[in-house]
Parts: C-alpha cells; sequence; structure tokens
C-alpha cells in the first residue's frame, strides 16, 4: 500500500458525489514546488475523493482557495486530450484536514525566537 501526505490548496469548490449508498467529498488541490531562485515554481494537480458519510454539510468548509492537508493512497493514470499526453494523480484520501485556526489574540510575534540549548 502507499501512502502519501500532500498540503495543498482547492481550486475549485468541493462537491458530493455519490457512488451507491456512499458519499464522497470530490475536491481539486495544487501543490508548488519551488525550483529554485529565478526559476518558476513547477504545480502538481491532484484529484481528492474523501469518503465521509457527512459530505452534504461538511462540503461547505472546503472553498476554493483554502490550504488543506490530504493523507490517502495515490494513483497515477495516464490520460489523453487532444492529442497530448498527460498524468492525472488521483489521492482516495481517508483523512482530510484544515490548518489550525488561530486565536484573534495570536500572532506570530508569540513565537519564541530563542533555542533551548
Amino acid at each position: 500500500m502507499n501512502n502519501v501526505t500532500v498540503v495543498g490548496n482547492l481550486t475549485e469548490d468541493a462537491k458530493v458525489q455519490k457512488f451507491g449508498d456512499q458519499k464522497f467529498i470530490s475536491m481539486k488541490i495544487a501543490d508548488n514546488i519551488y525550483q529554485g531562485k529565478d526559476k518558476d515554481d513547477h504545480v502538481n494537480y491532484y484529484d481528492i475523493l474523501f469518503g465521509n458519510s457527512k459530505a452534504d454539510t461538511m462540503v461547505e468548509i472546503y472553498k476554493k482557495g483554502v490550504q488543506v492537508t490530504v493523507i490517502g493512497q495515490m494513483k497515477a493514470k495516464l490520460n489523453e486530450s487532444n492529442g497530448k499526453h498527460y498524468m492525472n494523480l488521483g489521492i482516495r484520501s481517508y483523512n482530510v484536514s484544515l490548518p489550525p485556526k488561530k486565536d484573534e489574540d495570536e500572532t506570530d510575534s508569540d513565537l519564541d525566537d530563542e533555542i533551548p540549548f
């Protein structure tokens, strides 16, 4: 079994899909890979399928631009469109989480810059 963790931003609002009696949240995310100074970042796109019985209410949280962490099994599939080949990366996820919320009083300056040695 392969196991991947990807952190990325939603490229569109999530949708609910049904397969039989099961409900899934379908979403697409993108992550950037830094290539170096003065070079363009590389962007990977992933199709995510996340099974959840509360998909109808949870889908409202996953809107375009929201950052998510996805853990699951990756499946790569070669596709062709208009004579061009491309790789589609899909993740069957068993865990999707949002970044922790900051308290209103919390700021980045609350971090202690000293190293405890």
